[in-house]
């Protein structure tokens, strides 16, 4: 049953050849990785705007980033591909060349900075869904995640924290991480099941969490030492 699923995964055309919609059956969030890969294929050609005058390299990237959110707004793929996800790229292409040439669009206040960071990482991850599903938010949501990496980039706070050896660990394991939570997140439900802790529902929810990043870490620490 799992054979199907394995060799569109090895391949990269799980999205493609599975009825448009389901997930990897060995290892769901697999499915970005055929994403990436597309991208790596595209990136040569994308790779000649650097070639170009600043000037037009950059207004490229920024208005190809709202083309592609308006053609994936009116001519939808039936399934997920690179260009679903090619404004973000762009905009990455963009801080990237923003980031590289010392650009001063980033260089505010630190204080401001600061806040302005904490400001736009909630806008990242929690959207309320009226506003993340509104046109608008489609066509301002790569550069709010720019700006976020941009600012980030050049603000001694957050350099500070994300310098810190434990931090710096972390993000060396993310991709061990990415790649079993699911599973652990699963494995320990299976063995648990719906037992409550406490009468309350938040506390549960504190205590599942913090037990799920406690096997998540044990089991990605191990993968990523001995075989990552």
């Amino acid at each position: 049953e799992l054979f199907p699923s394995f060799l569109s995964t090895l391949s990269y055309t799980n999205k493609i050849v599975s009825h448009f919609y389901h997930l990897p059956e060995l290892c769901n969030v697999t499915w970005t990785l055929e994403i990436e890969i597309q991208f790596y294929l595209l990136f040569p050609l994308l790779g000649l705007l650097y070639s170009l005058s600043i000037l037009q390299s950059r207004l490229i990237m920024f208005f190809c980033s709202l083309f592609f959110v308006f053609i994936r707004q009116t001519i939808p793929i039936p399934f997920e591909t690179v260009f679903d996800f090619m404004p973000l790229f762009l905009a990455g292409l963009l801080f990237a060349d923003l980031h590289y040439s010392k650009s001063l669009i980033f260089k505010i206040n630190a204080s401001i900075g600061f806040l302005t960071i904490v400001l736009l990482f909630f806008l990242i991850i929690l959207p309320d869904k009226g506003i993340s599903e509104s046109i608008v938010f489609q066509y301002i949501y790569p550069y709010i995640i720019m700006f976020f990496f941009g600012l980030s980039s050049q603000n001694n706070v957050i350099l500070f924290i994300l310098e810190h050896r434990l931090i710096c660990v972390a993000g060396g394991m993310c991709y061990s991480v990415y790649l079993l939570h699911t599973t652990i997140i699963s494995l320990f439900h299976k063995l648990i099941g719906e037992r409550h802790f406490f009468n309350s529902d938040i506390i549960d929810g504190v205590c599942w969490l913090g037990l799920n990043l406690v096997f998540i870490i044990f089991a990605s620490t191990l993968f990523y030492y001995f075989v990552e």
